[in-house]
């Protein structure tokens, strides 16, 4: 029925037609179709001796056939008429460049501005491998390429309030007994909630205004973060490293947080301390603050922000680091940059140390390194002391593994259930305490623990009167209590 040939039979010669059919290589094969048979065969049954890609565009003339289903005399086909098969075209750098958004578009930028395309770093580098040679525009689109890390004189935060009573009970929670008697100093973390408010700059009292006074010293205004309470999560001391799994989503950081939010709190930083003695061994312009801290702040800011779905208000986050032997801290706030660097995962931040080593190149004081000096990433933050609103008292009222009640914080709030009857006072006041209010989570049901938190939020501010515990929600928590 069908026959191929390569060579110009005439029309005399032959019963039928032929087709010319021009191929993506550019030859040309003549198909020869019997006579009377237009309108049975198909366009596709011709080709398929062809062997051609499935994806390869059909056109007769100028005009595209889409469906190759049809018969030749639906087509309009001829004797000589000509169909021509296009192969599909490579990915263009367009296209690839497209993949790349695309791939990128599901990563999340904590700051979009500063997200870089190693793509086309590696493709110029590649080009001078080979060549050994590049322009200045060249480089100029390298180094458009790579993080630029300097130093970033402020962050969103001015300062910092900490809770006196919240470190203090964090840095004995460091201190960890062993088999022979002699404690030992342990690593640990924790988180903070507060609140973010909005101050005058200046501090001093605001002298008596006069006529002759300015107004532009009003207008100073800027936003401090305020540590209210100090939440441990359940984890392992280590006298090496704190236990950064422990930070991870679970159950017990689900119930801080959705607390925090009944509170009307938020979570505004964290505080690590750590047992080596690494602001004395390194240089003088060494930080306490090393590549792992950064990796783990940085994940946090990144998971509030997608939190939040608000990259400006998880930005406000603080950094504090504890010498567990001596108790001193230290304030700090992660730069944009390397937050940015975190999310796109530059280094994996296992690596213990000042320095670290970066997945691609980066600039740093014009020239391109791998290496990370992690003092680069951080900025000095102000920090003043205060009391938390929700801190509780300088001794434990949870275990410190669990992160369950402990028995002696019972039989505290049992003893204050049973004096509220005369007094109202003693009850609210031993609930204001973040870490007996999420312990308390886990026991009651969410609908009373969040009526709970509203009454002790409403007795922290001040609305004590006619505030009291309704009877139902004192015989649960002397149910739960009792257990």
């Amino acid at each position: 029925l069908i026959q191929t040939t390569a060579t110009n039979p005439s029309p005399s010669n032959h019963n039928g037609m032929i087709l010319r059919v021009r191929l993506g290589d550019g030859s040309m094969q003549r198909i020869q179709v019997k006579e009377g048979s237009e309108e049975s065969t198909t366009l596709s049954k011709i080709l398929s001796p062809l062997s051609q890609d499935d994806k390869a565009t059909v056109q007769v003339g100028t005009k595209t056939i889409k469906d190759t289903s049809q018969t030749l005399s639906s087509l309009g086909l001829k004797h000589g008429s000509l169909i021509t098969i296009t192969p599909p075209r490579p990915a263009s750098k367009t296209a690839q460049a497209s993949r790349f958004k695309i791939e990128k578009s599901n990563r999340f930028d904590p700051f979009p501005d500063l997200a870089r395309d190693y793509q086309m770093a590696i493709r110029r580098k590649a080009q001078r491998g080979t060549t050994g040679k590049m322009s200045y525009g060249d480089l100029a689109h390298v180094q458009s390429a790579l993080h630029v890390v300097e130093p970033q004189p402020e962050g969103p935060l001015k300062r910092v309030y900490m809770c006196r009573v919240s470190a203090e009970r964090f840095q004995s929670n460091c201190i960890v007994a062993t088999k022979n008697k002699k404690p030992s100093i342990a690593s640990r973390l924790a988180l903070l909630f507060g609140s973010i408010q909005r101050e005058r700059v200046d501090l001093k009292p605001v002298k008596a205004r006069t006529s002759l006074s300015s107004t532009t010293s009003d207008q100073d205004y800027c936003q401090v973060a305020k540590v209210q309470a100090l939440w441990e999560p359940p984890q392992v001391a280590s006298t090496k490293h704190y236990d950064a799994k422990s930070l991870l989503d679970n159950s017990a950081l689900q119930r801080a947080l959705t607390v925090a939010d009944w509170l009307g709190l938020t979570l505004v930083g964290w505080i690590f301390s750590y047992t080596d003695s690494r602001s004395e061994e390194e240089e003088e312009d060494s930080l306490p603050v090393w590549g792992r801290d950064v990796h783990v702040g940085a994940c946090q800011i990144i998971e509030k922000m997608k939190r939040l779905d608000d990259r400006q208000e998880g930005a406000k986050f603080v950094t504090l680091a504890m010498d567990a032997n001596t108790g001193a801290t230290e304030a700090f706030q992660l730069s944009d940059v390397s937050i940015q660097m975190v999310a796109e995962k530059m280094w994996e931040g296992t690596e213990q140390g000042r320095f670290v080593t970066t997945q691609h190149d980066i600039i740093v004081d014009g020239k391109e390194t791998n290496q990370l000096d992690s003092v680069l990433c951080l900025v000095n933050t102000a920090m003043l002391s205060q009391v938390g609103s929700y801190a509780g008292k300088t001794t434990n009222s949870v275990s410190k593994k669990s992160g369950n009640l402990s028995a002696k914080t019972k039989k505290a709030l049992l003893a204050a259930l049973d004096k509220d009857r005369s007094d109202h006072c003693s009850l609210l006041n031993a609930l204001s305490d973040f870490n007996i209010l999420v312990a308390l989570d886990a026991l009651l049901p969410a609908e009373e623990t969040k009526e709970l938190c509203r009454l002790v939020k409403k007795w922290v501010r001040g609305q004590k009167h006619g505030t009291q515990v309704p009877k139902t929600l004192k015989l649960s928590l002397q149910s739960v209590l009792s257990s």
